[in-house]
């Protein structure tokens, strides 16, 4: 169960997300299955989040003037696929993409407590876990985009530049159940036709989490020792497994070579299970 894929459509805001824990142990007494301790469950989703702080520029003895209002972030290679159980080393634990990169255009921003200067995107961004390397065309990065009015002694004009703004700048990557804190201080004006790199601060905190006291009336389990088997020349297998519940094995493959061809082919099965 936790090597189940995970297809989510991150492009648009999330109200719930899929949840794992370890193991524990479950008691059983009569027709009432007790869990022995608390479930620890995290999410198999990381959270990106932008504050932008923004104040009018003087450049050249010019005022420039943003229009906060207008201030647009999009989000650019998310992934949209994942596992539930991706482990802590995100580059194996990660599911080949295969194009599975998704972008988020044009997110708004919200004031942040009646504040004239500090604006927080009104939706975060969310995706599974990824791993990057250096300029790497996969990295996760964020685009800013500001209105600025610039005043004149002879005129008003108006022009929009852009802001490249990296989401991890050390770890090079996107942790599950992590929350990426982002604050992006504008100095400078940015780029017009193409958007200057920008270095923000930011933390990166444990998802925030919470007690919830849950009845498990009727709670499902399956544990199996073993998930990948090798068989040399043996026509049966046998496993073990514990379950409450009978089972149904879907989509289980094999791969069987054969060493006077050197090919290989793909074997599928859909066998009922009876518990143990």
């Amino acid at each position: 169960i936790k090597a189940k894929e995970l297809d989510t459509d991150f492009s648009v805001g999330q109200e719930s997300f899929v949840m794992d824990g370890d193991l524990v142990k479950i008691s059983k007494s009569g027709n009432t299955l007790t869990a022995e301790k608390t479930i620890e469950l995290t999410r198999a989703a990381a959270k990106i989040e932008l504050t932008v702080n923004v104040n009018n520029l003087t450049i050249n003895s010019e005022t420039w003037e943003a229009n906060t209002a207008g201030m647009k972030v999009s989000f650019f290679n998310g992934v949209k696929k994942g596992l539930i159980d991706d482990g802590s080393d995100v580059l194996n634990a990660t599911v080949d993409h295969n194009g599975d990169y998704f972008d988020v255009k044009d997110r708004t921003f919200s004031s942040v407590e009646s504040s004239t200067t500090q604006f927080k995107q009104s939706v975060p961004f969310y995706s599974y876990t990824t791993r990057w390397e250096a300029n790497a065309e996969d990295e996760v990065y964020l685009k800013l985009s500001i209105p600025w009015k610039v005043t004149t002694a002879d005129a008003e004009a108006y022009q929009t530049y852009y802001y490249l703004i990296p989401v991890n700048m050390d770890g090079k990557s996107l942790v599950r159940n992590s929350f990426y804190k982002i604050t992006l201080d504008v100095k400078a004006l940015g780029g017009q036709s193409d958007p200057i790199t920008v270095n923000p601060s930011y933390v990166v905190l444990d998802w925030s989490t919470g007690e919830v006291n849950v009845n498990l009336s009727r709670p499902k389990y399956l544990v199996v020792d073993e998930h990948h088997y090798v068989i040399n020349n043996e026509t049966e297998l046998e496993f073990l497994f514990h379950s409450s519940d009978e089972c149904i094995i879907t989509e289980a493959t094999c791969t069987q070579t054969n060493l006077n061809t050197n090919t290989t082919s793909t074997i599928s099965r859909n066998d009922k299970l009876s518990i143990l």
